[in-house]
């Protein structure tokens, strides 16, 4: 699907659901990752049936976020993501230095 028809699904998914239903969709799905992680560690399932489990719910975290990127684009949201993600790669990166040093 190209980066347009999806601006459009988004774009017609808000229109039909409502902001406030998307953001909350959002939350959901936030939190089905999280189940699916959990399972990683109670090792009940199969490894790989799991992590199958864990990208499905990553993409539609995915989907949502990228909703929410559509929803609140008059604050330049997506630039403030990224201004935020850089900052924090930065930090891993000086963690990462810290702790190779032996700090």
């Amino acid at each position: 699907m190209k980066k347009i028809q999806e601006k459009q699904l988004y774009k017609k998914a808000i229109d039909l659901w409502g902001w406030e239903l998307q953001i909350s969709m959002l939350q959901e799905e936030c939190a089905e990752v999280i189940v699916a992680v959990n399972k990683l560690f109670r090792k009940e399932t199969e490894y790989e049936s799991v992590l199958d489990i864990l990208a499905e719910e990553i993409a539609d975290v995915k989907i949502m976020i990228a909703q929410a990127e559509t929803m609140f684009n008059w604050y330049n949201f997506k630039e403030s993501i990224e201004i935020h993600r850089l900052s924090k790669l930065k930090r891993l990166q000086d963690l990462i230095k810290k702790k190779e040093m032996g700090d």
